[in-house]
C-alpha cells in the first residue's frame, strides 16, 4: 500500500486460562534438609538416579544446622555462578519477572539469566532433547512438566527444597498439583482463577442481598432476584469460532463441586466416558440455572449471540442492573464499560461450594517453575521462587497473584487481585481447564461446538451431546475417533478437514519443496518464516521464502517469464485478481474444503478472496481503519458513552461542542502525498451509505467518479470536516497539521483540545512519548451510518494464493488458513488475523485483539479504493483534489469530483 502501515505492540490483558489434574502429594523423609545441605553442591552435574543415591548417605548432620541454599547463597556461595531461566513470559511480563529477579541477584551475586519466548512449548522440548536443557522453566500449565519428569529430566525437588517449608507456603492443592508420581516436582509461583461470580456492588447493598456461601444460598438469592422483577444471571458465550468455551468452563467448575477430584482426573484422561453419569449431572445441574426462563438475561438467544466480552455489560445499565451475578475469571474488567472500576462498580465472590465432602475447590490456572539440575545455585533460585520474597516485587506492581499463602495481603494494590489470591490459596481442590488438557479434536473441538448444539435445544439433548462427544474422542490406536479407521476424511478432521494438511502431518509429502515469494523482507520476513518453521518441521516440508520490496513489480515478470513460485502472497487482492483472469491462479474451492474455510472466516473475508466466482486466496493478516481514537479517561469523566449509530456520533460531537469543546481531531498535511485522509474518510462513508457493488464499481470506474452516491459521502464528511465548531483548527489545520501530529492535541496537560480522530491502528506509534494506547486513548468502531449495510469495515491485508495445484503446496495454502499458522506472530505482537477462529487470549494487547475483533465480525470488508484505482487518480488527482476541496470548505464538491472523473485515463 502507499500509505502508513506501521504496527505497534502493546500489552494490557491476561485472558483465557489453561488447566491440568492434580496428582498425589510428594512424600517426606526425615533427612532431606540434611541431604540438601551436603550433596546438591557435590553432585551438580550427576543425573537425577545418582543424585537420590548420593544424599541417601549424606545425613549426618542434625537438621537445625542445616543452611538452606538460599541461605548460603546469601552468604556469598555461589557469588559469580549463573543460572539459566526459559519461560513463556515476554515484553512487558518478561520485565516483570526479571525484576522480581533484581533482589535475589543483588543478595546473593548470581547472575541469573532469563529468556522468554511466545514459542516457549515448542523449544522447550527441542532443547531439552538436544541436551541443552535451561537450568531452571516456567511451565504454564503442569501437563508439560509431567512429562518431562515421567522421561527422567527433572530431579525431585524434595532433595533441596524443604517441603515443611513448603506446606506452610502453599496448601495441599498447589503441592498436589506440582507433584508428578509421588516426585515433589515444582513450584507454583504465578496463578488465577476462574472460579468467581461478579455482582454490582451498591446495587447488591441497596437490595439487601448477601453473598452466598453455599449453592442453596446461590439459587435462594437467584429466586429472590426473580421475585423482586429482576433476572439473577448474565450468561453468554459468543466468541467466533472459538464459541462454546463459556459453557465447558462451567460445567468443569460444578463436577468439582459435585464429584471427587479424581473423577475429573479420569474425565480429562478419558479413563471414564466424557458422558460418564458424573459429567451429565454437572451439566444438569448448569442447566437448571442456563434454561431457566427467569434467571439468564436474553434467554438462551442471549447466550448464543451476546459476545462474551459484553455479557455484564447489562449490569451497569443506567437503570440498573438488568442482571446480578456473571461467573467469569479476574480479566473480564478490561471489557466492561469505560469508567467502571473492579472492586467498586463490581466486585465478586467465590463459587460456592455444592457438596461440602468436596471442600472448596477452585478452576483456576498457575506458572509452575522446575529445576532441570540440583546444582546449588539452581536450588536457591528455586528456594527463592517458593518464597514470598520471591514475589514481593511482582505483586506489589499489580497483575500478579501468588499461589503463596504467605504473601502479605497489603503487598496487593487492589482488592481483585488480593481477594483471587486469598480464594486460591485456601483452595482445598485445584484443576486446570479440563478442555484444554483434552485432545485437541475433543476439548477445543467437539466440546465447545457440542455445547452451541446443547444451548440450541436448551438443553434438553444433553445426554445426545455428551454421547456424541465422547464418541468424537481419538482413538488410542489410531489416533483418530469413532471406528478407528484411518481413512482420509477422519484423517483431515484432525487437521480442521483440510486433507492435504492431514496428510502433510502424517508424513506424505517428506522431503517436498515449497517456495513463497511475499512483499516482507527485515523483521517482518524473520516473522513469517518463525510462523512457518514448526509445520516444516512437522511435515518435513522445506519451505523456501524469498521476500522483496520490488515485489509488485517481480511477481508479474516472473509469472509472465513461467518461473512462478508455487504460493504468492499478495499485498492487495487487486493485483491478485489480475493472475486470476489470466488464468495463471489455482481455484481453491476446487481443492480445498471450503466449507471450513468458511468456518473460519466471515464471508467478506472469502468474498475477497473471490475472483469471477472462483476462490483464489486466502487471507492471512490484515489491518482496519474504520475506527476511531479518543480519550479514555476525560470521556468517562464527561459522561460520554461510546456512539453505536452515526447519528449518535453526531449527537456526541454536538455534545462536546455545547460542552465548551472540540469534537474532532482532522488534518491530512503529508507532503507530497497530501490528501489520502480525506480519500480514506470519504471511502469508509460510502461503504455505509451504498452497497458495496456500489463501491467496486466506483474503483473500476464502471460508474463515474462523480456518481450522486460517491457525492452523497463527500457530503456527509464534509458536514463533519467543515463544521467551524467541529475540528480543531478548522480548515486551516486540515491543511497545516502534519498527519503524525493530528492526534497530540488529544493529550493536552489542561484536556483534550480535540476528542475524536479516526485513523488505522499504527497512529499510536506517533504519539507523545509515554502515552499508552489502550490506556490513554482507545478506539471504537466508526458507526454505521446505514443499517441496510452493516458493519463495514475499510482495511486492508495479505492474502495467499497458489500457482500450482500440487498437494504438498495445498497443504502450505491449507496451513496458512488455520489459527496455529498465525499463532506465534500473533502472540509475538503486531499482527492480526482475520481467521476467527484465532482465540482472543493469544494477542497481548487489547488494542490488537480489539481490531482483530472488528475485522473478524466485519460483514462487508474493502481495500482503500485510491490505492486499486489507476496510479494517476488514486494517487494523483483524487489525493490533490481533497487539498482544492478543504482549500474551498467544500463549496466546490461537484466541481472538484468533476475534474477528477474528466482525469480518469481512457485507455
Amino acid at each position: 500500500m502507499r500509505k502508513l502501515y506501521l504496527l505497534f505492540l502493546f500489552a494490557l490483558i491476561a485472558l483465557l486460562i489453561v488447566a491440568c489434574g492434580e496428582r498425589p502429594q510428594a512424600e517426606e523423609t526425615d533427612t532431606e534438609t540434611d541431604t540438601t545441605t551436603e550433596t546438591a553442591e557435590d553432585t551438580a552435574d550427576t543425573p537425577a538416579e545418582e543424585t537420590t543415591e548420593e544424599t541417601t548417605d549424606a545425613t549426618e548432620a542434625p537438621a537445625e544446622t542445616a543452611a538452606s541454599f538460599l541461605e548460603r547463597a546469601k552468604a556469598g556461595e555461589y557469588a559469580g555462578s549463573t543460572v539459566t531461566v526459559f519461560g513463556k513470559w515476554t515484553e512487558a511480563e518478561g520485565e516483570n519477572f526479571v525484576a522480581a529477579l533484581a533482589p535475589f541477584e543483588e543478595a546473593t551475586g548470581i547472575d541469573v539469566q532469563y529468556e522468554g519466548s511466545s514459542e516457549f512449548e515448542t523449544l522447550i522440548t527441542v532443547r531439552v532433547e538436544g541436551g541443552d536443557a535451561p537450568d531452571i522453566a516456567g511451565f504454564p500449565q503442569p501437563g508439560l512438566m509431567a512429562q518431562f519428569v515421567r522421561e527422567g529430566a527433572i530431579p525431585d525437588h524434595a532433595q533441596f527444597l524443604n517441603t515443611d517449608q513448603l506446606a506452610e507456603n502453599y496448601s495441599d492443592a498447589w503441592i498436589d498439583l506440582a507433584t508428578v508420581n509421588n516426585q515433589l516436582s515444582g513450584v507454583f509461583y504465578r496463578a488465577s482463577t476462574k472460579s468467581i461470580v461478579w455482582y454490582p456492588v451498591q446495587a447488591f447493598a441497596d437490595a439487601g442481598y448477601e453473598i452466598p456461601q453455599t449453592w442453596d444460598e446461590l439459587i435462594a438469592l437467584s429466586d429472590q432476584i426473580v421475585a423482586d422483577g429482576g433476572t439473577p444471571w448474565c450468561i453468554s458465550m459468543e466468541h467466533g469460532g472459538v464459541t462454546g468455551w463459556v459453557a465447558t468452563d462451567w460445567i468443569e467448575d460444578v463436577l468439582l463441586r459435585t464429584a471427587p477430584p479424581e473423577t475429573y482426573d479420569q474425565w480429562v484422561n478419558h479413563e471414564i466416558p466424557f458422558n460418564d453419569p458424573a459429567v451429565i449431572n454437572a451439566a444438569n445441574i448448569v442447566g437448571d440455572i442456563w434454561f431457566n426462563e427467569d434467571y439468564v438475561y436474553g434467554g438462551t438467544t442471549g447466550i448464543l449471540t451476546i459476545w462474551v466480552g459484553d455479557t455484564q455489560t447489562p449490569m451497569f445499565d443506567d437503570a440498573g442492573p438488568q442482571c446480578w451475578m456473571h461467573r467469569q475469571a479476574g480479566w473480564i474488567p478490561d471489557f466492561w464499560p469505560e469508567g467502571k472500576v473492579a472492586g467498586e462498580d463490581s466486585s465478586f465472590f467465590y463459587l460456592p461450594p455444592i457438596d461440602e465432602a468436596y471442600g472448596r475447590p477452585v478452576l483456576g490456572g498457575g506458572d509452575v517453575f522446575s529445576a532441570f539440575n540440583t546444582r546449588p545455585e539452581t536450588a536457591a533460585l528455586m528456594e527463592y521462587l517458593s518464597l514470598p520474597e520471591g514475589a514481593e516485587t511482582w505483586v506489589k506492581a499489580g497483575g500478579f497473584i501468588s499461589p503463596n499463602r504467605s504473601v502479605p495481603a497489603d503487598w496487593y494494590g487492589s482488592y481483585v487481585d488480593q481477594a483471587q489470591a486469598e480464594i486460591l490459596q485456601t483452595a482445598t481442590t485445584l484443576r486446570f481447564d479440563a478442555s484444554d488438557l483434552m485432545p485437541a479434536e475433543v476439548g477445543a473441538g467437539t466440546f465447545w461446538s457440542g455445547m452451541v448444539d446443547w444451548v440450541s435445544a436448551g438443553g434438553t439433548n444433553t445426554e445426545e451431546v455428551f454421547a456424541q462427544i465422547e464418541a468424537s474422542w481419538p482413538d488410542t490406536e489410531t489416533g483418530l475417533g469413532g471406528t478407528g479407521d484411518a481413512g482420509e476424511e477422519e484423517a483431515a478432521e484432525e487437521t480442521g478437514g483440510y486433507e492435504h494438511l492431514a496428510a502433510a502431518e502424517a508424513g506424505e509429502y517428506d522431503g517436498t519443496t515449497v517456495t513463497i515469494f511475499g512483499k516482507w523482507t527485515e523483521g517482518e520476513g524473520e516473522s513469517f518464516v518463525n510462523t512457518l518453521a514448526d509445520f516444516a518441521e512437522r511435515t518435513g516440508i522445506d519451505i523456501q521464502y524469498e521476500g522483496s520490496s520490488e515485489f509488485e513489480t517481480l511477481i508479474t515478470v516472473r509469472v509472465e517469464g513461467g518461473d512462478a513460485p508455487d504460493i504468492a502472497g499478495f499485498p492487495q487482492p487487486g493485483l491478485l485478481a489480475e493472475f486470476v483472469r489470466d488464468g495463471s491462479v489455482v481455484d481453491l474451492g476446487a481443492n480445498i474444503n471450503a466449507d471450513q474455510l468458511a468456518a473460519d472466516y466471515s464471508d467478506a473475508w472469502i468474498n475477497l478472496g473471490t475472483v469471477d466466482g472462483q476462490l483464489s486466496g486466502v487471507f492471512f493478516r490484515a489491518s482496519t481503519k474504520s475506527i476511531v481514537w479518543y480519550p479514555v479517561q476525560a470521556f468517562a469523566d464527561a459522561g460520554y458513552e461510546i456512539p453505536q449509530t452515526w447519528d449518535e456520533l453526531i449527537a456526541l460531537s454536538d455534545q462536546i461542542v455545547a460542552d465548551g469543546g472540540t469534537p474532532w481531531c482532522v488534518s491530512m498535511e503529508h507532503g507530497g502525498v497530501t490528501g489520502w485522509v480525506a480519500t480514506d474518510w470519504i471511502e469508509d462513508v460510502l461503504l455505509r451509505t451504498a452497497p458495496p457493488e456500489t463501491y467496486d464499481q466506483w474503483v473500476s470506474h464502471e460508474i463515474p467518479f462523480n456518481d450522486p452516491a460517491v457525492l452523497n459521502a463527500a457530503n456527509i464528511v464534509g458536514d463533519i470536516w467543515f463544521n467551524e465548531d467541529y475540528v480543531y483548527g478548522g480548515t486551516t489545520g486540515i491543511l497545516t497539521i502534519w498527519v503524525g501530529d493530528t492526534q497530540t492535541p488529544m493529550f493536552d496537560d489542561a484536556g483534550p483540545q480535540c476528542w475524536m480522530h479516526r485513523q488505522a491502528g499504527w497512529i499510536p506509534d506517533f504519539w507523545p512519548e509515554g502515552k499508552v494506547a489502550g490506556v490513554d486513548s482507545s478506539f471504537f468502531y466508526l458507526p454505521p451510518i446505514d443499517e441496510a449495510y452493516g458493519r463495514p469495515v475499510l482495511g486492508g491485508g495479505d492474502v495467499f494464493a497458489a500457482f500450482s495445484d500440487r498437494p504438498e503446496v495445498l497443504a502450505v495454502i491449507e496451513y496458512l488458513a488455520t489459527a496455529d499458522a498465525a499463532k506465534g506472530w500473533v502472540e509475538a505482537g503486531g499482527f492480526i488475523s482475520p481467521n476467527r477462529s484465532v482465540p482472543a487470549d493469544w494477542y497481548g494487547n487489547y488494542v490488537d485483539q480489539a481490531q482483530a475483533e472488528i475485522l473478524q465480525g466485519a460483514t462487508t470488508l474493502r481495500f482503500d479504493a485510491s490505492d486499486l484505482m489507476p496510479a494517476e487518480v488514486g494517487a494523483g488527482t483524487f489525493w490533490s483534489g481533497m487539498v482544492d476541496w478543504v482549500s474551498a470548505g467544500g463549496t466546490n464538491t461537484e466541481t472538484v469530483f468533476q475534474a477528477i472523473e474528466d482525469s480518469w485515463p481512457t485507455e
